[in-house]
């Protein structure tokens, strides 16, 4: 693609755009590691090899990263405008309909005062809550600042106790319907189904749950746990009576997926029937301003995934535009010896190094364009990689 002066123009403005919408919304690193791949699209000749490659000039970096589909405009900016903001206003319409507040006082009243039920009631409600929302820090937050002082008073280590709360809130990520924005770029990925994903998705999120009730009762016993004493509003039976309804709207998304609707579709129908199941009682009732709320709120949880899908469509235009991704797959494969066990080893130290410095979205973005063909080339299938 060869664009004209104006498109140039245009294209570097809205290159720094995204670059400073991504600073704003998730920090410096990603923006950062962005602009090094730029950097390296330009001065591909001063590279050693096997890392050099020729030299594209602004206009023709440009010109792939704005105006083609293999660059911002990619595949992870698409999800994000069609899918991911639905699952964002589904999830804002659960909270505002007081599905969130049920979900932990139902995993609260169901663990009851025992020294380990604390523990128990983070691991529960984080996957209830998790579940919906695919979102690791509104789940630790909203989980966090009921439980925390629980498991305190139960006798918790504070850091033992935190480090529960992240590792529940990090299940939002695994755990069905919605898994976090990188479940959807996966189906894209790997063109199959969404409700594919779930599948492949359950035994994973059912293992570590498990993991976690294990630390739960092994920190339980470390720490002298003691019993809490905790008197829930209401009964089990009756609160399950009263707001049960908020779990046929945690399922409806899978439930329209399975009778065959589209993802998009199923999410539609889940936002409308979470609406309709809110009136069923006053107090959850999504009046105007409720509703109102719920809408902002969805919208501007999608805006953190869409500008990270923006900038890692960066990442993701530089790498199809050097061939970084074939290139980096045979280092791997060259240093590992052609051994499969190292290759996969490497690849989880490159998915680990850069896991630590960006989100899980532009995370697997990166990696599933640089470390994960190393792995098909050895003949490991496409979405095990």
């Amino acid at each position: 693609t060869t664009p004209d002066r104006w498109d140039v123009i245009v294209g570097v403005i809205f290159i720094v755009l995204v670059l400073e919408a991504t600073r704003r919304t998730t920090g410096w690193i990603m923006p950062v590691v962005a602009i090094l791949f730029i950097a390296y699209a330009m001065l591909g000749p001063y590279f050693p090899s096997p890392w050099t490659h020729r030299p594209y000039d602004l206009s023709r970096l440009v010109g792939h990263l704005f105006i083609t589909l293999e660059g911002i405009f990619g595949v992870a900016v698409d999800v994000s405008a069609t899918l991911i903001i639905l699952f964002t206003i589904f999830g804002a319409f659960l909270q505002q309909s007081g599905a969130g507040k049920f979900f932990i006082d139902f995993s609260l009243a169901m663990m009851g005062g025992k020294p380990n039920s604390a523990g128990r009631t983070v691991v529960l409600s984080s996957f209830l809550l998790g579940g919906p929302s695919g979102s690791g820090v509104a789940t630790t937050v909203m989980i966090g600042t009921v439980a925390y002082p629980m498991m305190k008073k139960a006798g918790f280590e504070k850091n033992a106790a935190g480090g529960l709360l992240a590792a529940g809130g990090l299940g939002a990520i695994l755990s069905p319907p919605v898994l976090g924005a990188a479940a959807f770029l996966i189906a894209e990925f790997l063109k199959i189904s969404y409700l594919d994903v779930i599948w492949m998705a359950t035994i994973p999120t059912c293992l570590y749950y498990l993991s976690l009730l294990i630390m739960v009762e092994l920190d339980a016993k470390r720490f002298g746990a003691r019993d809490v004493n905790f008197k829930p509003e209401m009964s089990l039976g009756t609160m399950t009576r009263r707001y049960g309804f908020h779990f046929i709207s945690l399922v409806a998304v899978v439930i329209f997926m399975v009778i065959g609707y589209s993802p998009a579709l199923s999410v539609f129908y889940a936002i409308i029937t979470t609406f309709l199941l809110s009136f069923l009682r006053k107090d959850t009732a999504l009046m105007p301003p409720k509703l109102k709320r719920a809408l902002a709120d969805g919208s501007i949880g999608a805006l953190n995934a869409a500008t990270t899908c923006a900038c890692a469509g960066i990442v993701v235009g530089i790498v199809t535009l050097t061939g970084l991704g074939l290139k980096f797959s045979s280092i791997v494969i060259a240093y590992a010896g052609g051994s499969l066990l190292l290759t996969a080893i490497y690849t989880s130290l490159i998915v680990w190094i850069i896991g630590l410095a960006v989100p899980v979205t532009a995370s697997y973005i990166i990696c599933a364009v640089i470390a994960a063909p190393a792995l098909i080339k050895l003949g490991v299938p496409d979405y095990a990689a």
